[in-house]
């Protein structure tokens, strides 16, 4: 007798890709030692049967946090300019050193900010 043909929705074609620290996947690995199933179907079973911990962003949070995420970006940037600026010779090591300073203190701010706000 021939087999039964899976249903399209049956057949698992979907990939997902995770990204851990060492410390983590090495944690995971370990569970899914214990567990003794396959790798995939640990994961489908944690997922699926909702053993896994949710955790909820308050939405409101969203925008505060995006904005902080362009300030560092910003940041980031005007750094790099001064850093081209400096090696071109437009600006001296001092001023580079006071702008780089002044840069840290609005990164640390803003660091702070999303701390307080979480």
């Amino acid at each position: 007798m021939a087999r039964k043909k899976k249903d399209q929705d049956a057949k698992l074609t979907d990939q997902f890709k995770v990204w851990m620290t060492v410390s983590d996947a090495a944690a995971f690995r370990e569970k899914v030692a214990r567990s003794q199933m396959p790798l995939s179907r640990f994961v489908r079973e944690a997922v699926l049967t909702n053993q896994t911990e949710v955790v909820v962003t308050d939405p409101s949070n969203f925008v505060a946090i995006a904005q902080v995420c362009r300030l560092g970006n910003n940041l980031n940037q005007i750094a790099r300019r001064l850093n081209e600026a400096h090696k071109a010779g437009a600006i001296s090591k001092t001023d580079l050193s006071l702008a780089l300073a002044d840069l840290v203190s609005l990164r640390q701010d803003a660091s702070h900010l999303v701390r307080v706000g979480s």
